[in-house]
C-alpha cells in the first residue's frame, strides 16, 4: 500500500476514535456527480451528536428484563 494512502487512512482511524470518545458520529460517503460516470464522485462529511440510551433503557439492557 502507498504510503499516502496508509497516512490517510491511519488518520481516518484516528478520528473516528475522538468522535467516539467525544460522543459524536462521523459519516464519510461518496457521492455521485453529474455525468454519472466510473470515478466522478465527491466525498461528503457528516457528523452529529450520538444518541444516547435512557437510563433506565440502559438498565433493563444491563439487568436483562423490564424491572
Amino acid at each position: 500500500m502507498n504510503t499516502n494512502l496508509e497516512n490517510i487512512k491511519w488518520k481516518a482511524e484516528q478520528l473516528v476514535a475522538l468522535a467516539k470518545q467525544v460522543g459524536v458520529v462521523l459519516t464519510i460517503e461518496t457521492v455521485p456527480s453529474n455525468p454519472l460516470a466510473m470515478g466522478n464522485f465527491e466525498m461528503r462529511v457528516e457528523a452529529r451528536p450520538a444518541r444516547q440510551l435512557a437510563g433506565n433503557v440502559s438498565s433493563m439492557i444491563m439487568k436483562g428484563g423490564a424491572p
